[in-house]
């Protein structure tokens, strides 16, 4: 079973609409010819993760964690994170990240892709204290 995590907010520099995350979903588990459930949808405010341990502790052995990408995942708060990989062992589910095509059963096969979206994050602080100014200067 393929049970989805969705979101509003902007993830990885990107704002994906939601019925796109969820087109996404569907066709990874049409690919699987896996039953899909409809998806949870994650608050609007930031460091919100409910839905995504509401979706975790609902997932059964070998049930599939679809999410559009790892960056939805909490990689700010390392804490989060570890509590993250927690459930994914208790449940021994899959997580699967469409726009990177990982599949994984731990966060730990997500390290490089992570790795990558907090290098991203802390150069966009340190190097443009407002990226809004920035771009507005773009012509």
């Amino acid at each position: 079973m393929i049970r989805g995590y969705v979101t509003s907010r902007a993830f990885g520099g990107l704002i994906v609409p939601v019925p796109a995350q969820n087109t996404a979903l569907r066709e990874f588990a049409r690919n699987k010819s896996q039953v899909y459930v409809l998806p949870f949808l994650e608050h609007k405010f930031a460091g919100c993760y409910m839905q995504l341990f509401t979706v975790l502790k609902t997932a059964q052995p070998g049930d599939y964690v679809a999410m559009y990408s790892a960056s939805m995942l909490p990689i700010e708060d390392s804490r989060k994170l570890s509590l993250v990989e927690d459930e994914i062992r208790k449940r021994d589910c899959l997580i699967h990240c469409v726009l990177e095509g990982i599949t994984t059963k731990s966060i730990k096969g997500l390290e490089n892709i992570i790795m990558s979206y907090r290098l991203r994050q802390y150069l966009d602080k340190c190097l443009f204290a407002d990226l809004s100014e920035m771009r507005s200067n773009v012509k």
